[in-house]
């Protein structure tokens, strides 16, 4: 056992895009970058299911499909480097590995975001206007790119995942509650994906 599993208590699993995912002390899930070694995100797991009744990732794709509307696909025949792409114009979710949970959620939010956001906020609710843009940029998942619509995904898979979306963007986690207060349906169907991602 090497001393990086003995810190860890698992052999890392690299993922398409060549982050490392490991398991500390039995009870957190680490995203490291490749190179760098740099963490990404971390999540806290239970060491017991909190819930008796259990659902599959196919349960909740389908769910997913049917409630949003919106058809979930694995990755199409050409090549591409991303784990997941929305398609705007044809609203359908390709991932290149069907039934990664997360990417899902990252995709879903793009779904969002073109869907429902911008028809509320026309003038363009990532242009500045609400003082929550840096919050964003800071959670895009390419720094050197710091695009608020990513940074919104990656919100949104925080939000749905895990418990940290308002540590992470404690402003646009305020104006997001906000939005969702106006918008029951979707508060219920976001409410209803977390439940089934928990």
């Amino acid at each position: 056992c090497s001393a990086r599993e003995a810190h860890f208590g698992s052999t890392p699993a690299i993922g398409a895009d060549g982050t490392v995912y490991v398991v500390a002390e039995n009870t957190r899930v680490v995203a490291l970058h490749p190179t760098t070694g740099a963490k990404k995100w971390e999540v806290k797991v239970a060491l017991e299911p909190e819930v008796k009744e259990t659902i599959n990732k196919t349960e909740i794709l389908t769910w997913v499909e049917k409630t949003f509307g919106i058809p979930i696909k694995g990755k199409a025949t050409h090549k591409w480097k991303n784990a997941g792409m929305y398609y705007s114009k044809k609203q359908i979710i390709r991932m290149e590995k069907w039934g990664e949970l997360s990417v899902m959620a990252h995709e879903l939010s793009h779904h969002i975001d073109l869907t429902m956001l911008k028809n509320q906020y026309p003038e363009g609710w990532r242009k500045g206007a609400h003082g929550f843009q840096t919050e964003l940029a800071d959670l895009d998942y390419d720094q050197t790119k710091r695009r608020a619509k990513e940074g919104f995904a990656e919100y949104m898979r925080y939000r749905l995942t895990t418990d940290q979306a308002a540590e992470k963007a404690p402003m646009f986690h305020k104006f997001f509650n906000e939005f969702l207060d106006k918008n029951s349906e979707l508060k219920t169907k976001l409410d209803g994906l977390k439940a089934r991602l928990d």
